[in-house]
């Protein structure tokens, strides 16, 4: 798990929760399916599908929503 468990920060790789890419569908999809990322080590996932991307956009979402409820 290169985003740590619950998509915190592991490492290198950013705490999802607090990016600003899974706000766009264009931006997430870019880094997720076409690369945009790759020289920063980050994989493409060329099998995904844009149902895939939404899914994971509100899976990242919802788990930013839990850590600021958590938080409060």
């Amino acid at each position: 798990l290169c985003h740590g468990t619950a998509l915190a920060a592991a490492g290198t790789a950013p705490d999802l929760r607090r990016s600003a890419v899974p706000l766009s569908f264009e931006l997430l999809a870019d880094v997720v399916i076409r690369g945009s990322l790759l020289s920063a080590g980050m994989p493409r996932f060329e099998e995904l599908t844009a149902q895939d991307v939404e899914d994971l956009q509100h899976y990242i979402r919802q788990r930013a929503r839990e850590g600021i409820a958590a938080s409060q």
